[in-house]
C-alpha cells in the first residue's frame, strides 16, 4: 500500500480566498502506513466528530460506505464550542484518555499546542495516544485506502479517476465547502459578491454535470460526491438562512442538485451518518442566537420543520435514530456548554452586534431583511406600528382581510407615498429606485426573447438533427450579447431556413462570449407559506428542466406585475396567461397542469366568480360536514381543475356544439382548464363542428381570459400544426412549455421513487440493474445526440416506469410466496426480481419477429423449405 498523494496540498493553502474569511492552516498532519507510527490496525484508531460540521459529515460518511464502522470508532462532541479549548467532548470519553474538550486531545500531540486550531473532524492514535490528522481532506483518503480488505472494496479514489476528482474539488471546496462560510463572514461587500459569485459557479457546475451523469465524476461514487453531500444536505436547511445575504437573492439548490441530494440520502449506509435536525440546532444555537434568528429550541424546531426537504425525516424520527446510537435523544443534551459559558458569550456579542431598526426593505436594492416577500411590504418597525399589527389582528383575523388592511395602511405604497417612518427612517430614494428598475427593459431582456425565437423557429429542424434545443437556447443568450451585425445577418438567414446545425456553428464561433445568464425565479416562492408547499411539489418532480425554468419565468412574470402595483406604478394587465404543453405521454404533463393552476390562483391571477365561489364553498361545508368535521373549521376547497378532450367539447348535431364548449369553460372559471390532445378538437379540413368548437373556444379564452387559464396539451409536431392551422390560437396562448423525454437516468430515478413511495428497497448493488432494465423496456437515451438514441414518442416514458414496477412487484410475489419467506423480505426486492422480469421483458420483445408467424420464423421455414427442395 502506498499514498502517491502524500504531497497533496491542504485545501487551506490551495484554494485561499482573498481578504474576507480565512480558515487558517491545519496544523497536524500524519499518515497511516506499514512500518511507520501509526500502522493500519482495526480498532486502533478513533474519530472526534460533530453532527453539526460539514467536514465531520464528510469523515462519517466515508467510514461508512467503506464499511469501516467497526474498525474505526467513533464519537461526537456537543454542539457548542466554548472558547478557549472548543467542542465539549461527549462523556464519557471513549478512548480512555478522560478528554473533555477538543483542547485536550490537540494537546496530547504537543502540550504547548494551546488553543490554536481546535476543529473536527479529529483522527486520534487510541494506543499511541497521538492525533494522527485533522486534515478533512487527508482524512478521507485514509479511510479510503489505508485500511486495505478491513473494509470492502469501493475505491473512492480510484486512480484513473484522481485528476479529476482533484478538478471537481478545486471548484467545489472553494465555491461551495468553504464558499458558504467565506459567505457567512465576509466583511466587507466585495469579499461577499466575490465568494457568492464562486458559490453560484460552483451550484452552476453541480447542476450542469448531475443533468447528464450520475454522479459528480460520472456514474461512479466518488470522494468528490463524499465531498459535497453533505454540505448539500445543509445548504436549504441552514446555509442559505444563516450564511447569504438577501440581496443579490439567495439560490436554493438546483433541481439536479436537489435530486441527486436525495438519491443519495435513500441509500442505507449514507442514510445512518446524517442528522439534520440536530445539526440545524447545532448551529443556530450558535450563529442563529448571534444574528438573532431564533432564540430558543423550539424556535429551532419551527425552523427544521419549515425549511427541510419533506422527504427528510421528522425531528421525533430522529430522536430514536440518536437512541439507538446510545447518544442523547434530546437536541437540548447536546447544548449544555450553551446554558453556562456560551450562553454569556452570546449576549455579550448581540449587545455588541445589536440589529439597527428594521426598515422596510427593497428586493432590488437590499436590506436586513433575509426574505424576499417580508421585503416588499413594510416590516413593523417601532412601537406604534406593532401595536397597530396587533389591533389589526384582533379586528380582521389573520387571514386575508387582515393582510389586505395591513397592505393598505403599511405596505409598500403607503411606504412609498411617506417621507419617512414614525421613527425618521426616509424611504423615498429607495422607492424611487426599485420603480426605476421595475420599468426599464434591459439589453439581456431582448437577447433572452431573441434566444427564445430561435429556439422556436428551429425546433423541428434541431429535432430532426438530433440537437439539444436548451443548448441552442443557452449559446443564443450567450452569444447575440456581442454579436455583430454581419453575423446577425447570417444568422437570421440560418434561421429562417431551418438550418439548425449551421445555426450552432455561428453561434459558436461568436469571439469571446460571455456566459448565459442566468434566472431562477423559483426560489422565491419559498417567502411565500402558501407558495412554498407547491415550490416542493415542482422540486420533487424528477427531471423537466426547461419545464420549471419556463414556471420561473411564469412566476417572475407575475411577481413584477404584483411589484409594480405595489409601488403604485402602471398595472402590466392585460396578459393572457393560457399554455400549451407539448410532449409525448407520461412526461408529466397533467401533474405540471394542476402545480400551475393552484400557483396562478394563490398569486390571484385567476379570479373567482362570486357565484363559483359560493357554489365550493357549500360542496366544501358538506364534505365537512360528511367527513365529521367540528363546525367552524377551516374549509378545504380544491383547485378548479377540469380536463375535457372532443368528446367533451364536440356535438355531433348543429347547433350543440358552442352550448358544450361554453358550459366546458364556465365550470373551470376561477382555475384551469385542461385539454389532452387538442389537436384532435379538429380531424381534418371538413370537420365543422371541430372547427365550431375551435371557433368558441377561442372566443372564451379571450372573454374569459381573467377568470380561467386553458392549457392544450398535446404531441410536439400535431399541435405546431394545430397552431398554424387556427391563428386565434398562436396571439392568445403566449406560454409553451416543452416535456422532453426522460432520460434513462431519470426514469432510473422515478423507479427508485416509486419504490420508496410504496415501501420498497432495492440493494444499492441491484439498483444499477433497475436501470438498465427501464432502459431497455423504454428504448430511453442518455443523450439525444448518441448514435444509438432513436427517440420515439411510444417509450412509455413514466407511464414505462410504472409497468416495470408493477411487473417487479408480481415477480417479487411470487418468489415470497413460494419461498414463505419472512417479514424483512417482504419490502426488499432482489437481483432475482429484476432477471426474471428482464426476461419477461426480452421475451415479449422477441415474439413479434420470433413467433410462430413472426418473420424471423417465416424466413427460417422458408429456408427449411428450400434445403428440402432437389437440387438441379
Amino acid at each position: 500500500m502506498g499514498y502517491p498523494y502524500l504531497d497533496r496540498p491542504d485545501d487551506e493553502l490551495a484554494f485561499p480566498m482573498p481578504g474576507g474569511f480565512d480558515r487558517g492552516k491545519n496544523r497536524m498532519q500524519q499518515w497511516i502506513l506499514p512500518d511507520s507510527p501509526h500502522p493500519p490496525a482495526s480498532g486502533r484508531y478513533h474519530l472526534f466528530l460533530n453532527y453539526s460540521c460539514g467536514w465531520s459529515g464528510q469523515a462519517l460518511l466515508a467510514r461508512s460506505l467503506k464499511g469501516l464502522t467497526e474498525v474505526v470508532s467513533i464519537s461526537h462532541t456537543l454542539q457548542c464550542p466554548v472558547r478557549p479549548n472548543g467542542w465539549p467532548i461527549l462523556q464519557p470519553d471513549p478512548t480512555g484518555n478522560g478528554f473533555t474538550t477538543a483542547c485536550e486531545v490537540y494537546n496530547s500531540n504537543n502540550p504547548d499546542y494551546g488553543t490554536k486550531q481546535l476543529t473536527v473532524p479529529i483522527l486520534f492514535d487510541k494506543e499511541s495516544k497521538k492525533v494522527v490528522s485533522n486534515d478533512p481532506a487527508h482524512i478521507l483518503l485514509m479511510l479510503n485506502e489505508a485500511f486495505g480488505d478491513m473494509g470492502n472494496s469501493l475505491d473512492l479514489y480510484p486512480v484513473d479517476k484522481r485528476q479529476e476528482i482533484e478538478e471537481v474539488n478545486s471548484i467545489l471546496y472553494p465555491g461551495l465547502n468553504d464558499g458558504v462560510y467565506r459567505c457567512g463572514f465576509a466583511q466587507e461587500d466585495e469579499h461577499y459578491l466575490l465568494a457568492f459569485e464562486g458559490l453560484q459557479a460552483a451550484l452552476r457546475f453541480m447542476d450542469q454535470a448531475l443533468l447528464r451523469q450520475k454522479f459528480l465524476c460520472g456514474d461512479q461514487l466518488t470522494l468528490a460526491d463524499v465531498r459535497a453531500f453533505p454540505h448539500l444536505i445543509r445548504f436549504d436547511l441552514i446555509y442559505r438562512q444563516l450564511m447569504l445575504r438577501a440581496s443579490p437573492p439567495p439560490p436554493s439548490l438546483p433541481d439536479a442538485v436537489r435530486e441527486y441530494v436525495r438519491r443519495l440520502y435513500e441509500y442505507p449506509e449514507v442514510k445512518v451518518t446524517c442528522d439534520p435536525h440536530l445539526a440545524l440546532v447545532g448551529y443556530f444555537a450558535q450563529l442563529g442566537r448571534l444574528r438573532g434568528l431564533t432564540k430558543t429550541i423550539a424556535e429551532d424546531d419551527e425552523m427544521y420543520e419549515q425549511y427541510k426537504y419533506e422527504w427528510l425525516p421528522s425531528k421525533r424520527e430522529l430522536e430514536l435514530k440518536r437512541k439507538s446510537e446510545g447518544l442523547p435523544e434530546k437536541a437540548e443534551h447536546h447544548l449544555p456548554a450553551c446554558t453556562d459559558a456560551m450562553k454569556k458569550q452570546i449576549e455579550d456579542q448581540l449587545a455588541e452586534k445589536a440589529p439597527p431598526s428594521i426598515k422596510p426593505c427593497f428586493p432590488l436594492c437590499g436590506g436586513p431583511v433575509a426574505t424576499t416577500e417580508k421585503c416588499m411590504c413594510m416590516v413593523p418597525a417601532d412601537q406604534q406600528e406593532q401595536e397597530a399589527e396587533k389591533s389589526y389582528q384582533l379586528k380582521y383575523g389573520t387571514g386575508r382581510t387582515y393582510r389586505r388592511h395591513l397592505e393598505k395602511d403599511f405596505g409598500m405604497a403607503a411606504a412609498c407615498s411617506k417621507d419617512a417612518s414614525p421613527s425618521g427612517s426616509t424611504w423615498t430614494g429607495l422607492c424611487d429606485k426599485t420603480k426605476a428598475r421595475l420599468e426599464v427593459l434591459e439589453g439581456t431582456d431582448n437577447q433572452r426573447v431573441a434566444a427564445s425565437r430561435i429556439s422556436d423557429a428551429l425546433l423541428g429542424a434541431c429535432r430532426e438533427a438530433k440537437k439539444d434545443l436548451k443548448a441552442l437556447e443557452d449559446l443564443a443568450e450567450s452569444g447575440l450579447q456581442v454579436i455583430s451585425a454581419e453575423t446577425w445577418d447570417e444568422l437570421v438567414d440560418q434561421v429562417n431556413y431551418g438550418q439548425c446545425a449551421d445555426t450552432f456553428t455561428t453561434l459558436e464561433s461568436i469571439p469571446e462570449r460571455p456566459p448565459a445568464p442566468v434566472y431562477d425565479n423559483l426560489p422565491l416562492m419559498e417567502d411565500s407559506d402558501e407558495l412554498r408547499p407547491l415550490l416542493a411539489k415542482l422540486r420533487k418532480l424528477v427531471g423537466l428542466q426547461s419545464v420549471k425554468e419556463a414556471m420561473g419565468q411564469l412566476f417572475g412574470l407575475v411577481k413584477l406585475s404584483n411589484w409594480r402595483d405595489l409601488l403604485g406604478m402602471a398595472s402590466l394587465g392585460g396578459q393572457s396567461f393560457h399554455m400549451r404543453f407539448l410532449g409525448n405521454p407520461g412526461t408529466g404533463k397533467t401533474v405540471v397542469a394542476r402545480i400551475v393552476g393552484e400557483m396562478m390562483v394563490k398569486m390571484q391571477v385567476v379570479a373567482m366568480p362570486p357565484e363559483q365561489q359560493q357554489k365550493l364553498e357549500e360542496e366544501a361545508r358538506n364534505q365537512s360536514k360528511a367527513e365529521g368535521r367540528p363546525k367552524g373549521a377551516p374549509l378545504d376547497i380544491p383547485l378548479v381543475f377540469r380536463e375535457a378532450a372532443r368528446v367533451d367539447l364536440v356535438a355531433q348535431y348543429l347547433g350543440q356544439t358552442a352550448p358544450k364548449v361554453e358550459k366546458a369553460v364556465s365550470n373551470a372559471l376561477g382555475g384551469v382548464l385542461f385539454i389532452d390532445e387538442a389537436y384532435a378538437l379538429v380531424r381534418n379540413g371538413k370537420d365543422a363542428f371541430g372547427q365550431e368548437a375551435v371557433d368558441t373556444l377561442i372566443k372564451e379564452m379571450e372573454d374569459k381570459r381573467k377568470n380561467v387559464i386553458v392549457i392544450l396539451a398535446g404531441y410536439e409536431s400535431e399541435m405546431d400544426s394545430f397552431f398554424d392551422s387556427n391563428p386565434g390560437f398562436k396571439s392568445r396562448v403566449p406560454f409553451t412549455f416543452r416535456f422532453e423525454d426522460y432520460s434513462c437516468t431519470e426514469l432510473g430515478q422515478i423507479g427508485n421513487l416509486v419504490l420508496g413511495s410504496q415501501g420498497l428497497t432495492m440493494p444499492a448493488a441491484v439498483t444499477p440493474r433497475l436501470e438498465d432494465l427501464i432502459a431497455f423496456t423504454s428504448g430511453c437515451c442518455n443523450n439525444i445526440a448518441d448514435a444509438d438514441c432513436h427517440p420515439s414518442r411510444d417509450n412509455g416514458n413514466g407511464r414505462t416506469v410504472r409497468n416495470v414496477i408493477e411487473a417487479l412487484q408480481r415477480a417479487m410475489a411470487t418468489r415470497v410466496v413460494k419461498s414463505r419467506s419472512t417479514s424483512p423480505e417482504l419490502q426488499a426486492m432482489t437481483l432475482e426480481d429484476v432477471t426474471t422480469v428482464a426476461e419477461e421483458q426480452a421475451s415479449a420483445r422477441l415474439q413479434g419477429p420470433c413467433g410462430t408467424e413472426g418473420l424471423m420464423t417465416t424466413l427460417g421455414e422458408a429456408a427449411k423449405e428450400k434445403a428440402r427442395e432437389p437440387s438441379g
